[in-house]
């Protein structure tokens, strides 16, 4: 009889192996995605993010609507499982795509959908990998963002009437560069005149078949924010809110005759008409246009990016290189740093 004792190394590592082997047999690791239909399983996170406000409604719409491609992709196989779905096809995917959509519209879908969706799954326990993970996207080539001149600028403000209704909403996009649902989702309550502080929380929402809907959620939870108020937009708050609103409504931007929210296109086919007023050609110069503007003139002012992107509410820093050139972008970062060593230099007598 064989012991322990008298087995040779090899020997008890084989038996080690075997005693193993036989103990894993029929325990072969299990997933719930194995049982989860791919498709319907997305479409149910989509929809419980929405209804835990994750997710805007609006939002919600447009990745519902982007999930036809993903649906019209696999509508020779829709039965297929959340375990079941590869790399290669998730890849053939965003290669279909590429001929259907823009590649900053690939990166919106992929970011805000696949891959966290797929992500989840893998916290969950209901698939082993991310199929995802490596995915190659196609590149995204910025666009020229358009921004206004001074001399429009100075083209705008020449023909702005102090007791128009919405003068204001140009107002706030010129000091401030808040989005168009940002401004028009504020109230006086929002407005603190004494710190001089907006307090952004909300967004005005347009909502198809629906009234205008103010969410407590805004486009990315950095867009949460306060910013300043300067001498100029208060003078111009003040005077907005005690004689053209008498001190009678509680949102910033009402309706003329009545204390409730403006919707959005209001405000473009306003604009619309103070541009052609201030005598501006060009496709795509409305009330975003104040924004990139803003930022713009941050960059040639050698203002960080990181106090840009506290302003504007963004929520990647690349987002906010969009409106510059590497170079430029480069030249301020080594411009502030030479002040600083400069500074540095004279408090130490250097």
């Amino acid at each position: 009889m064989t012991t322990i004792t008298s087995m040779t190394t090899e020997d008890l590592y084989a038996m080690m192996n075997t005693a193993i082997s036989t103990a894993m047999k029929g325990k072969e690791e299990h997933y719930k995605g194995e049982s989860m239909p791919f498709l319907s399983t997305l479409q149910s996170w989509e929809k419980i993010k929405k209804e835990a406000g994750e997710i805007r409604e609006n939002t919600y719409s447009k990745y519902c609507s982007q999930m036809n491609k993903l649906c019209e992709f696999f509508k020779d196989n829709r039965s297929i499982m959340l375990s079941e779905v590869t790399e290669e096809q998730l890849q053939d995917f965003i290669v279909y795509l590429n001929t259907q959509w823009k590649p900053v519209t690939i990166h919106d879908f992929c970011g805000s959908v696949l891959n966290p969706f797929f992500k989840e799954q893998i916290a969950r326990g209901n698939i082993k990998q991310n199929p995802f993970q490596f995915v190659k996207l196609p590149k995204v080539i910025p666009s020229k963002r358009p921004a206004y001149t001074p001399e429009e600028l100075r083209a705008i403000v020449n023909v702005l009437d102090p007791d128009y209704y919405l003068t204001i909403v140009v107002w706030l996009a010129y000091y401030t560069g808040m989005r168009r649902e940002e401004i028009l989702a504020l109230t006086w309550d929002d407005v603190d005149f004494d710190n001089h502080t907006i307090h952004i929380h909300a967004t005005n929402t347009p909502i198809r078949g629906k009234p205008t809907t103010i969410l407590e959620i805004t486009k990315t939870e950095s867009s949460i924010r306060p910013v300043g108020i300067t001498t100029g937009l208060a003078k111009r708050l003040e005077y907005h809110k005690q004689h053209v609103q008498k001190n009678a409504k509680r949102y910033v931007v009402s309706q003329k005759n009545h204390d409730k929210p403006v919707r959005p296109e209001v405000v473009y086919k306003a604009m619309t008409k103070i541009k052609q007023k201030a005598g501006i050609t060009g496709k795509g110069k409305l009330l975003h246009t104040f924004r990139h503007s803003m930022v713009t003139s941050m960059l040639n002012d050698n203002v960080s990016l990181i106090d840009i992107q506290a302003q504007t509410g963004h929520s990647d820093l690349r987002m906010v290189t969009h409106y510059a050139d590497d170079d430029k972008i480069t030249q301020a970062r080594i411009a502030r740093t030479n002040q600083f060593m400069e500074n540095r230099d004279h408090r130490l007598g250097i």
